[in-house]
């Protein structure tokens, strides 16, 4: 073989090896994190998710809010999980719980509400723990930042923890 019919060669198989990972690459974000993310989520302890939640992506950011229909009043339920993901990789998660007390207020009723949210690094993940009241009659905000007190949440406890990540 001579050395023009190598080089064409080379270049060929760089072009083919460049289009496998670009098609690798676009693959659909819905099928990594949600409801076909649950056998990954359960290794590292995340609650799942059931088929009946409902997904609205954010208008504001990459990811969104899964959000479960069977939400009661007075009734301690697992209500809501958001996300953030940049570049095809997941950098949070929070699950909102709420409790089963609701207080009235000069600004109308507030349920309990218990908020965790997951940062994810490459080889660390941590959480923050909120325990949180939240106005319902108030507009709310997508994506409002959870570990600063404001308008939406008054945290009463703030926990900070970065185990190892699991295998």
């Amino acid at each position: 073989m001579d050395r023009n019919s190598k080089d064409k060669r080379l270049k060929c198989m760089i072009c083919s090896l460049c289009v496998i990972l670009i098609i690798f690459s676009c693959a659909d974000k819905k099928n990594r994190y949600g409801i076909n993310f649950n056998n990954q989520r359960s290794i590292i302890k995340l609650p799942l998710l059931d088929s009946s939640w409902k997904y609205s992506p954010s208008y504001t950011s990459e990811g969104g809010t899964w959000v479960n229909p069977q939400k009661k009043d007075g009734v301690p339920c697992y209500f809501q999980k958001r996300n953030l993901i940049k570049n095809n990789r997941i950098i949070w998660e929070s699950d909102i719980y709420l409790g089963g007390k609701t207080y009235m207020t000069i600004d109308g009723s507030i349920r309990e509400s218990l908020t965790i949210t997951y940062y994810f690094e490459k080889k660390k993940w941590e959480y923050v723990y909120h325990t949180a009241k939240r106005n319902y009659n108030s507009s709310w905000k997508s994506h409002t930042n959870l570990t600063h007190p404001g308008k939406y949440f008054r945290p009463s406890k703030v926990k900070i923890m970065r185990p190892t990540s699991p295998k």
